[in-house]
């Protein structure tokens, strides 16, 4: 019986060196190279609340990098899908999470997941590197104690929501991202269409709301008249994203409308105001480029008619549609 107490009494003393020899492990989030547009600025501070929370819930002690973390958690974008990496002092971890983005809900919870049981994998590697050899059968029945360690410094009484906002490295990005459009739009009005070579400008003044600038320019041949319209407008629009690639914008824009004709006698300028309400739908082909489908409805202040003696050489409506497709550059 007492051999039974003294072999309990070994065995006991042996897990509880062994448990105290497992020090509380300090994690670093690098969100760094995640994105680079304002649009995902919002999604990339939820997803480092989210991760911290899990992982503080998973008993690691989440710091900034300059704390000298014993695991460092970098995620960054992998076309299309995420790497994670787990850098420990003598190695790294990949994990790869392919078909994944970053604004729904359902995605920012994989990534957590993910990210999280690549941080545990971490942490049971340091423990085989830093786990001393068992003792031998015949080894005294009381445990020599382990050696001390010096305790890891105490975890800041911060909320998750801040904990990750100070282990990012860098601060998310600006909102002044900016857009660059170029585009070919069907100018129809009335009963007559003419081709209208458009390019734009968007500059995001937060996630959803940008500032925009838009010019075009139609031509059109009458017989013995030409006519050359140039159109600026700016204005501002709201965005709504639509699952992981897809976006649509409504904008109201107003400006001048430059109408410029000349004849083998004669030529002439005028100006008027121009408003437009345009609607665009937009698809992201990759982090960089994407194309997009508008729909602009627009009046300016006159109707034109272009006179030739009498005889009326080239007219258009005062309201007008414009239909095209475009190339957007981020």
């Amino acid at each position: 019986m007492r051999k039974w107490f003294l072999g309990i009494l070994v065995f006991s003393g042996i897990a509880a060196s062994r448990a105290v020899a497992s020090p509380e492990r300090r994690v670093a989030l690098d969100l760094s190279s995640v994105v680079d547009n304002a649009e995902d600025a919002g999604s990339l501070q939820l997803l480092g609340e989210r991760l911290a929370a899990r992982l503080s819930q998973e008993g690691f002690t989440v710091v900034p990098v300059a704390r000298e973390p014993d695991i460092v958690l970098r995620l960054s974008f992998s076309d299309p899908g995420w790497v994670i990496r787990a850098t420990l002092a003598t190695e790294i971890l990949t994990r790869e999470v392919p078909r994944c983005g970053i604004r729904a809900a359902e995605d920012q919870l994989e990534i957590v997941q993910k990210a999280t049981e690549l941080a545990r994998r971490a942490h049971f590697r340091l423990l085989e590197a830093e786990s001393e050899p068992m003792p031998p059968p015949l080894a005294p029945l009381l445990p020599s104690p382990a050696p001390p360690r010096s305790l890891p410094p105490a975890a800041p009484n911060t909320a998750p929501s801040l904990v990750a906002a100070a282990a990012l490295s860098s601060p998310a990005p600006a909102a002044w991202a900016s857009e660059v459009t170029a585009g070919l739009d069907l100018l129809v009005r009335g009963a007559h269409v003419d081709p209208l070579l458009r390019v734009g400008g968007r500059l995001s003044l937060d996630p959803r709301i940008g500032a925009l600038l838009t010019m075009g320019v139609s031509a059109a041949n009458a017989g013995a008249i030409d006519v050359l319209e140039g159109q600026v407008v700016a204005g501002f629009g709201y965005r709504e994203s639509v699952g992981k690639r897809l976006g649509v914008e409504a904008a109201v824009e107003g400006g001048v409308l430059l109408h410029h004709y000349s004849t083998n006698l004669e030529s002439g300028d005028r100006f008027d105001p121009l408003a437009v309400v345009a609607f665009t739908g937009g698809l992201a082909v990759s982090r960089r480029v994407g194309v997009e489908l508008r729909l602009a409805s627009g009046v300016s202040r006159t109707e034109y008619a272009q006179l030739i003696g009498n005889d009326v050489a080239w007219s258009r409506s005062r309201f007008r549609v414009e239909a095209g497709v475009g190339l957007v550059v981020r």
